[in-house]
């Protein structure tokens, strides 16, 4: 809306800048909220604008601006096309979202459910390589150790599927020598407070906020059991006019 007001009062090349700028708020608007074909579409052409826009001069910063959303579009484009189905660049997403529902909005409960979402996708990703769908795994997929106990506990009763939840899924990595199976149980002590904390936000089964401090130690924990680096998650750039 900003960027709009703006583009009405100034004219020539200024008018294009400040229409590209609009489109790319509302580009990256669509992103947060995980409408990432659309966020693409939305920022590729912006993209384009902006960079025609850095020719005549434009605002300082402006440049520095535009490569991180050159950079920002390269990592979308894999979000948004190709293969359907989970990506790493989800699960880096999600990270990156949490981030800033904390960082920016102080929103805590958003931040964890996003970092629970995050660790669960982590799972299926390093599943998903060995040709393990945790919605539908095969009896044959499961090690001896965890056979019977997994074809048992995690059957679904309506489709007769194993169908893995969190534990079930790191349970499994466990068992097949994944080092993110056995991150997570070396870590599980505090990863359990840490998702008993997730259980009683309002935003899962209880009615207790979360505190900024439990979402730190999440964060800090999914990554060291990913091994991803905090600096190379995707960020937002920022705008000085």
């Amino acid at each position: 809306e900003i960027f709009n007001g703006v583009g009405k009062r100034v004219s020539g090349g200024e008018k294009h800048l400040y229409k590209a700028l609009s489109d790319i708020a509302e580009g990256y608007g669509l992103w947060d909220n995980f409408q990432h074909r659309q966020a693409w579409e939305k920022l590729r052409p912006s993209q384009k604008s902006l960079e025609m826009a850095t020719v005549f001069g434009g605002p300082a910063g402006l440049q520095s601006f535009a490569a991180t959303l050159k950079e920002n579009l390269n990592f979308l484009e894999k979000l948004s096309v190709g293969i359907p189905g989970i990506k790493n660049e989800h699960f880096l997403d999600l990270l990156s979202n949490a981030k800033r529902r904390a960082d920016l909005e102080h929103k805590y409960d958003d931040a964890v459910a996003r970092l629970y979402r995050a660790i669960e996708a982590y799972a299926q990703l390093r599943l998903s390589s060995l040709g393990i769908n945790t919605s539908d795994v095969q009896e044959s997929q499961l090690p001896p150790d965890i056979c019977l106990e997994f074809s048992g506990k995690y059957r679904n009763d309506g489709d007769n599927r194993i169908k893995l939840p969190l534990y079930g899924a790191y349970k499994l990595l466990q068992s097949l020598g994944d080092t993110a199976g056995t991150a997570f149980f070396e870590h599980w002590p505090q990863m359990k407070l840490l998702l008993d904390s997730r259980n009683k936000s309002i935003l899962a089964h209880g009615v207790e906020p979360i505190k900024r401090e439990r979402y730190e130690e999440m964060f800090k924990l999914v990554c060291r059991i990913s091994g991803v680096n905090e600096q190379s998650l995707p960020r937002f750039p920022d705008l000085h006019l």
